[in-house]
């Protein structure tokens, strides 16, 4: 095989020659102070941005009210709650003695069944102050009422005129319970039983 030479000369390339390498240990030194904690740290505050304290924008006002009468100030609420009603006063009517009431507070004729059926219809709120008038004391009055209130007044005071004629015969005249009525006061049964009254009826 032939030998070939070949001259130095005659050799080319096209690759470009690179630039000379700086130290290595100047560019780990530049490195290390890229990413020391002073720099990061640099970094870090000049991201926060700096805390300022707020200011508060509320404005107070101030009213100064100098030789005044009759100031309001904040809301005003009215309530209407209805005015009060006004009772009316009954007027009664004075009752006088007739002929026939004089007569019936002298009758000595005996106190009947019908009578006190009558008399406990229309007595009022004076029935308490007729058995004190007949004698009756405050304990029996409450024992008679413990025993009829839940039928009604009436039936209460039916029961006391009852005991009393049924105890007391020689009192228990007409003239006597309409004495008592009359002083109670309850002249509107008196007066009543003066128009109703007749002695074949009782």
């Amino acid at each position: 095989m032939a030998s070939q030479q070949y001259n130095v000369e005659d050799l080319t390339t096209d690759a470009c020659p690179s630039p000379p390498r700086e130290d290595e240990q100047t560019s780990h030194t530049e490195f290390k102070n890229r990413t020391s904690p002073d720099s990061t740290s640099n970094l870090k505050n000049k991201k926060k941005k700096p805390k300022t304290k707020k200011i508060s924008t509320q404005v107070a006002n101030v009213i100064n009210i100098n030789n005044s009468n009759g100031i309001h100030i904040g809301s005003n609420f009215t309530i209407n709650m209805g005015k009060p009603q006004k009772e009316e006063k009954i007027v009664e009517e004075e009752i006088v003695k007739t002929e026939a009431i004089c007569k019936l507070l002298q009758d000595t004729n005996p106190v009947t069944k019908e009578i006190i059926s009558f008399v406990s219809e229309y007595i009022g709120k004076n029935w308490r102050i007729v058995a004190r008038k007949l004698g009756y004391s405050e304990g029996q009055i409450d024992q008679h009422y413990e025993k009829n209130f839940v039928i009604g007044i009436r039936e209460v005071v039916y029961q006391i005129l009852l005991d009393w004629i049924q105890n007391k015969p020689l009192e228990a005249k007409v003239g006597i319970l309409c004495t008592v009525l009359w002083n109670a006061p309850e002249k509107d049964v008196v007066q009543r039983m003066a128009n109703e009254y007749d002695s074949n009826k009782y």
